[in-house]
């Protein structure tokens, strides 16, 4: 079965709006599974209060809209952001795989102003991602993967729609029957520690360890799969 879905924008479209993203990646780090270990900023109190940028010299930021953001303020974060750094290389929201912990704190009171909560941790480079992906645990918990493989995100897969390897396991039962150690390794983790179906998990294999618990598998977020049946929340 192949998730040919997963390129058409659903999946960034119908998550559960029952939890944020910082509250999902929460659950799944309850659950035991690696995540990156973030930190959200909200406010300039936030940054005050946080030792994130004392304790990184280069950090990964990403960012999470707390509302609807009009192409017109969407275009103008871009510019402003451009104008404070001309080799940024921005998009919206804007996310930055590497970038320094001064320009960070720098840049964070811009993105507050345009109603942008960021999420900081330290470097996960894609340069260093072996493959990159999502995988859909559907009502009767079979698991249907689709990854590309190299220095890639998560997006080529969930927005682009393009993907090197799809793998359909149908049941915890048949995960031996795996061939490739990272995509059992992946099963299993979902098979054991997450007690979810309907829903869709972001997901990289590194090179080497990262997240939370120092292991080359992360869990980048988890949404419904538009069926509204995954319960999160």
């Amino acid at each position: 079965m192949s998730l040919k879905f997963l390129g058409t924008g659903l999946i960034k479209n119908t998550g559960d709006k029952s939890m944020d993203k910082f509250s999902r990646i929460n659950f799944l780090k309850k659950c035991g599974v690696n995540t990156p270990d973030y930190t959200i900023l909200k406010s300039a109190d936030d940054i005050k209060k946080t030792k994130v940028f004392k304790k990184y010299k280069e950090l990964s930021l990403r960012t999470q809209p707390t509302k609807e953001i009009p192409k017109q303020l969407r275009d103008e974060v871009v510019e402003i952001l451009s104008a404070v750094d001309s080799k940024l290389d921005i998009s919206f929201p804007p996310h930055f795989p590497v970038i320094s912990s001064e320009l960070a704190e720098r840049i964070c009171p811009i993105l507050f102003k345009y109603d942008l909560d960021v999420i900081v941790c330290g470097v996960i480079n894609p340069k260093d991602a072996v493959w990159a992906g999502a995988c859909l645990v559907d009502k009767n918990n079979n698991l249907f993967i689709e990854i590309a493989k190299g220095q890639v995100m998560v997006r080529k897969v969930t927005v682009e729609g393009k993907f090197d390897v799809a793998v359909s396991i149908y049941g915890k039962s048949y995960l031996s029957e795996v061939q490739d150690d990272t995509i059992w390794v992946l099963g299993k983790e979902i098979y054991d520690k997450i007690p979810l179906k309907n829903c869709v998990f972001e997901v990289s294999w590194y090179n080497k360890p990262i997240g939370w618990k120092r292991h080359n598998l992360i869990f980048w977020d988890v949404m419904d799969d538009g069926t509204g049946k995954s319960k999160l929340g």
